[in-house]
């Protein structure tokens, strides 16, 4: 029997200048390993922005840098790779503001998922919560790859909004004498919305 199709995240790069989200990753089966790249500027849900923005303190923490260095550092793209038992090893980059204004990209080093087998063999592991915090990114990476994007509403109205019902039916309640005024036209300029 065929395994179902397995994604390996490679790479999750936020390009904020152009709006674009690149994501490299493999489509693994029995029968093929298949690498592919998804580039588009099509906006993801905001919680893809949260993971990404929230790797800010973690890069921060492991390069050693102070609160407000920590400030001036955008994370922008997460490089993963794996050994051979699926644990994850990971890259931070960022842009990184000096105080004078210029701007560089500064990377973490590659750090590994702890795992208990490893022994003393000089490995940099991420802390737990940076562990659970690059998850995030790559589950967020999934979901935009499934289709999890940003979704408007006609008229430029974010779709996550509440709907709510117009106040009028506050006022008007939902009795017969209201049933009857509507029904001969009573109701004032106040346009009322038919419930479904």
């Amino acid at each position: 029997m065929a395994k179902k199709n397995a994604i390996q995240i490679a790479k999750v790069k936020y390009k904020e200048s152009e709006g674009r989200i690149f994501i490299g990753y493999t489509r693994k089966s029995d029968e093929f390993t298949d690498i592919r790249t998804s580039n588009s500027d099509e906006k993801a849900a905001p919680e893809f922005y949260e993971a990404m923005d929230a790797l800010q303190a973690h890069a921060g923490s492991i390069l050693g840098f102070t609160q407000k260095q920590i400030e001036s550092l955008r994370p922008h793209t997460v490089t993963f790779s794996y050994d051979k038992k699926d644990r994850m090893s990971a890259v931070i980059s960022c842009v990184y503001e000096t105080p004078n204004g210029k701007k560089t990209n500064i990377n973490t080093p590659l750090m590994q998922c702890p795992v208990e087998d490893a022994g003393d063999m000089g490995i940099q592991f991420f802390a737990e919560d940076t562990v659970k915090a690059l998850w995030d990114l790559e589950l967020q990476a999934r979901k935009y790859l499934d289709g999890k994007r940003a979704q408007v509403a006609l008229f430029g109205e974010e779709a996550d909004e509440e709907a709510t019902e117009p106040p009028v039916w506050n006022d008007m309640g939902e009795g017969e004498e209201n049933i009857a005024a509507i029904a001969s036209g009573q109701t004032g300029d106040v346009v009322v919305p038919m419930r479904r």
